[in-house]
């Protein structure tokens, strides 16, 4: 059987699905949870073409699901006020969704190809070609990576300081206010040896934390038995008791 991959957790897209990108997949086990549905159920469905949607790579691999077209399927889902309104649905519709769900995955196809054509991506180039340009005449660099690479010492970068962590500046836009501590969170221009200096010393606090963690949870599962208790030696026929 192959080996299916999580590309996030499940407790991440439980609460966080409105917030993913529509391309992300998630495996079979994540959109039971998030639709109610068993795994042979929605087995089932895949085989007599019935919604969600699903992905496969090629032919016996693994399936999986994209976001948008599990939030559209679960948007799509008609709620039953009474037994009327669900008779009187299926009636009409054989399956609950399907026929809303239909045109929204066609747009996405639609969409998906646009995105992928040739002027599309020569877009998205020219696009880089600018960014990199600008990002050269402002920081001095065109990308972080490139700062890592060729800045001297004192070269400056932003960062995002998150109780004493170093993070990207622009990549700390995309983490989200969530995923940031509530308090200790500051902008600063740090030089590459401050920004060494600085995410050396949160590496070794992370790392003293984690094994800290490690022993705790492995000295919670520890069983300790209860020592004997120490008898004192025969005297004259007679125990001296236990201490």
């Amino acid at each position: 059987m192959p080996r299916i991959k999580r590309y996030l957790s499940d407790e991440y897209v439980l609460f966080h699905l409105e917030d993913l990108s529509e391309e992300i997949l998630l495996v079979p086990e994540q959109v039971s949870m998030l639709t109610g549905r068993g795994l042979e159920k929605l087995k089932a469905d895949r085989e007599a073409d019935n919604p969600p949607p699903y992905v496969q790579h090629e032919e016996g691999s693994p399936h999986y699901y994209r976001v948008g077209d599990v939030r559209d399927y679960l948007r799509s889902l008609k709620s039953f006020r009474n037994n009327a309104e669900r008779v009187r649905y299926f009636k009409e519709h054989e399956i609950n969704g399907a026929d809303e769900l239909a045109p929204l995955a066609v747009e996405r196809r639609k969409r998906f190809d646009a995105e992928m054509s040739a002027s599309a991506m020569e877009q998205r180039r020219e696009l880089e070609v600018r960014r990199r340009k600008a990002s050269r005449e402002f920081l001095g660099f065109e990308s972080f990576d490139d700062y890592l690479t060729n800045a001297l010492p004192d070269d400056e970068w932003p960062f995002t300081l998150a109780s004493g962590k170093p993070i990207e500046f622009f990549m700390s836009l995309g983490i989200g206010g969530d995923h940031l501590p509530g308090e200790g969170v500051e902008c600063r221009w740090l030089s590459l040896d401050e920004y060494l200096t600085m995410r050396r010393a949160a590496a070794l606090q992370e790392r003293q934390e984690r094994e800290a963690a490690e022993l705790r949870a492995a000295a919670d599962e520890a069983t300790t038995e209860p020592l004997p208790a120490y008898e004192r030696p025969v005297v004259s026929g007679k125990s001296a008791g236990r201490l």
